[in-house]
């Protein structure tokens, strides 16, 4: 199948609900359907909670029982209770992590908790589900566990970047966002966690010069369509290296898109993996893409190029 540059804008729309749901986790988990072609099987990861115990929890809050009786002093708002020791302690079971590693996950579930950082996820038990065992999945990937070095596009608020660079001290990992007020963001939590393995980019991807281009991974999680992400990483990625993009229901459009861009661009996809990291998630799936042959001359394209005029499979007619 070969890939063309499509005049064509892309749908505006598409991409803000894959950057809303990179805030709120939910674009992978929206949809069903039956099996994407290539699927592997992931191993499932435990939920972190019972999300039951949740809803119960959720819906007392708002029974009338619980409401203040009239004529009372409304009180202020508690600050956010600290996520559960177990929870997260599963989690690094789960993914066979030191339990040393603990005290920062919880500091890092402290700032994605603030008003401020840049997601609409803030519940300490909603970031660790959504955000850390989401982002955990990765692991699951042997060339994640294997990377000497990440390159995390659009991170965002760090998700799954400062995650991964958590739980892969070894691992030099790249932050690449746009955006300086998530930069600031990122640079503020890389020295709270006192991250020594992690250093932030701000810059788009088009940006990043050849001295750049030698990372093992390059992950993205719900940032764009796999035919926007397969350009982006594969100027970034050494020979052998691989594009791990988090991904919901797929359209076969936007499949066979994301295929023709890799092939053009010297990637192959390898599996897609199959992944449920908490009680309730579906349709989350890891695309994993392998570079085997040199990405040619003049890619990726000037800034917003890639959004602008994807390459697309070209339809015969």
């Amino acid at each position: 199948m070969m890939a063309e540059a499509d005049h064509r804008t892309t749908d505006d729309s598409d991409l803000r609900l894959e950057t809303n749901a990179r805030a709120e986790g939910s674009e992978i988990a929206n949809s069903s359907g039956p099996p994407l072609p290539g699927a592997a099987p992931l191993a499932t990861v435990r939920p972190s909670h019972d999300s039951s115990a949740t809803w119960s929890r959720d819906r007392a809050s708002t029974s009338p029982a619980a409401q203040p009786p009239p004529g009372s002093v409304p009180q202020r708002p508690s600050a956010p209770a600290r996520p559960p020791a177990a929870a997260i302690a599963r989690l690094l079971q789960t993914h066979a992590l030191p339990p040393e590693f603990a005290p920062r996950f919880h500091g890092l579930v402290d700032l994605l908790a603030e008003a401020d950082a840049p997601t609409a996820v803030h519940d300490p038990q909603a970031v660790v589900d959504i955000h850390l065992a989401d982002s955990l999945v990765a692991l699951d990937v042997p060339e994640v566990r294997q990377a000497r070095r990440i390159a995390d596009l659009g991170s965002g608020a760090g998700l799954p970047g400062l995650v991964l660079a958590l739980a892969q001290p070894a691992a030099r990992v790249t932050l690449v966002e746009s955006q300086r007020r998530k930069c600031a963001f990122l640079e503020r939590a890389i020295g709270t966690l006192s991250l020594t393995n992690a250093a932030v980019a701000c810059a788009r991807a088009e940006e990043l010069g050849a001295a750049d281009a030698a990372f093992d991974v390059v992950t993205a999680r719900a940032v764009a369509s796999l035919s926007v992400l397969c350009e982006y990483a594969a100027p970034l990625l050494e020979h052998g290296g691989a594009l791990v993009a988090w991904k919901g229901a797929v359209e076969p459009a936007e499949e066979a898109d994301g295929l023709a861009a890799a092939a053009a661009l010297g990637l192959t996809r390898t599996t897609v993996l199959r992944a449920e990291p908490y009680d309730g998630s579906e349709r989350r799936t890891l695309h994993v893409f392998r570079k085997l042959t040199p990405t040619p001359a003049g890619y990726p394209r000037r800034a917003g190029m890639a959004v602008k005029r994807p390459l697309r499979a070209r339809v015969a007619s």
